[in-house]
């Protein structure tokens, strides 16, 4: 965690986050240059900010997310996520979403070169006459949007934030406050 806050409310925040590796009263050029080292040793950097002096950083990471309740311009144009709350929770609701996202665009790949696969076969062999082709090709696309519109009544899948580190077996656990959870 790199923050330009001062040390005792960044120790505050790590601690409660249990997280083991923070820096504070980090200058924007601090920041930059941490980024650019772990990212240039190979690890993926993702940034979290919300203003003027963040915008560098956002930008060199593998993954800027930019906070636009209270954000600048400026870091979320740096940024390649721009989350709509303050709420640094949504984080793991982004990255959980993104990561179905990414399982929904294999599977549409999938059923669409399988049932592509076996059109062009079906043809060769003149089992499918063209208009039936064209009508399953069709009915394909369909099947395609309709996987891909369950997105949008997704949810979260817990009412805790779970971000797992790819360099640590651990899990950090962030409980939603009762109010904010569904009934």
């Amino acid at each position: 965690m790199l923050t330009g806050d001062r040390a005792e409310a960044a120790e505050h925040v790590a601690n409660h986050l249990g997280i083991t590796e923070w820096r504070a009263a980090q200058s924007p050029e601090e920041k930059y240059a941490l980024i650019r080292e772990l990212r240039a040793s190979g690890r993926r950097v993702a940034m979290i900010g919300d203003g003027i002096n963040d915008a560098p950083s956002l930008a060199a990471a593998d993954l800027g997310i930019a906070m636009a309740t209270g954000g600048t311009d400026i870091a979320i144009d740096a940024a390649g996520l721009t989350l709509a709350s303050g709420d640094l929770r949504d984080v793991a609701s982004a990255i959980r979403l993104s990561r179905e996202t990414v399982r929904v665009i294999r599977q549409n790949y999938g059923f669409s070169f399988a049932l592509n696969g076996i059109g062009v076969i079906a043809g060769l062999l003149g089992l499918v006459n063209p208009l039936l082709a064209a009508m399953l090709h069709n009915a394909g696309a369909i099947a395609v949007v309709a996987n891909s519109s369950r997105l949008i009544r997704y949810q979260p899948s817990s009412d805790s934030c779970i971000l797992q580190s790819p360099d640590q077996n651990r899990e950090i656990s962030v409980p939603r406050p009762v109010e904010e959870r569904e009934p």
